[in-house]
């Protein structure tokens, strides 16, 4: 199972920032850009999506929602200004308006809880959507801080701090791309961008679509992001061996889960064998994500 945020359980996510996209051709700008389908938007659907280069590597990730006059797009705090400067950049001459927003919060809640928080917050400005990632691991609240505050009391919401974020995290093995991307290296089919529903291989063109693409149909991947089960001692070291090789790095972990990039031969060789790999003298286990699905890695 993947692990979820627990019920009466909330999570703030204080390093996540906004954008307001508005304008007649707010559309049709952003889907010649994300790796994911902006027609495919409601009002109680968001999308989670990427930001290529030209080579089809990573730059940026985040979310979109569809308000009344446009769109917001949530990222990381530290992406923010880059990706601003980034969608400028392409605007050309499109109808666009691009700004801060900066009334917002985004929070992570336990599907569970979302009647109770829906018909406390009735009258207020409250938007809940489901994580489109995987809608077992949470669902996604936006608000002010002074609606979060009246619907915490309303419903009796407990506060989950970073720590504990991330064990559920790593547990359910979804990548977070400060630490499990690389920009302008990673791919994202190597980090299973397409199941975290990601990428419409539908859709039109958007910058690093061909190689994207390439990548998919000629099966050409080499490695792959693999949960990681630590079976003992403290990991010091980045380097995965198995049967005396390099065979992969890990990204993010804590004393129990992981998030590695492994070769994909020699993953499915280890997991196959029920075996084990090695960090230094700590020695951990690979598994596929549990979200994932396919049965092949």
């Amino acid at each position: 199972m993947v692990k979820m945020i627990s019920k009466k359980k909330i999570f703030f996510q204080k390093d996540n920032s906004f954008l307001k996209i508005t304008g007649d051709d707010h559309l049709s700008f952003l889907q010649g850009l994300i790796t994911n389908d902006i027609y495919s938007l409601s009002q109680k659907k968001c999308i989670y999506t990427g930001f290529l280069t030209p080579q089809g590597k990573f730059l940026f990730d985040f979310f979109i929602f569809r308000i009344k006059e446009g769109v917001f797009l949530e990222c990381r705090k530290q992406d923010r200004d880059n990706l601003l400067n980034k969608l400028l950049l392409y605007r050309l001459k499109s109808k666009v308006t691009i700004a801060k927003e900066v009334n917002i919060n985004s929070y992570l809640i336990c599907k569970d809880d979302v009647k109770d928080i829906q018909s406390s917050g009735n009258g207020l400005n409250i938007r809940i959507f489901n994580d489109p990632r995987s809608e077992i691991f949470s669902w996604k609240m936006l608000c002010s801080s002074n609606d979060f505050c009246f619907v915490k009391n309303s419903v009796n919401l407990k506060p989950i701090n970073n720590k504990q974020y991330n064990s559920i995290r790593l547990e359910s093995s979804i990548p977070q791309s400060s630490e499990d991307l690389i920009p302008n290296k990673s791919f994202l089919l190597e980090v299973r961008f397409d199941q975290l529903n990601g990428i419409s291989w539908e859709k039109g063109c958007y910058i690093g679509q061909e190689l994207t693409a390439r990548t998919k149909y000629r099966s050409n991947l080499k490695k792959k992001i693999f949960g990681i089960r630590i079976i003992n001692n403290k990991i010091k070291d980045k380097e995965i061996f198995f049967e005396n090789k390099i065979v992969g790095t890990i990204n993010s972990f804590d004393s129990h889960f992981g998030i590695a990039t492994i070769n994909i031969e020699e993953a499915e060789k280890c997991i196959s064998k029920n075996s084990f790999m090695s960090i230094g003298d700590c020695k951990v286990k690979p598994f596929i994500p549990k979200w994932v699905k396919k049965v092949s890695p």
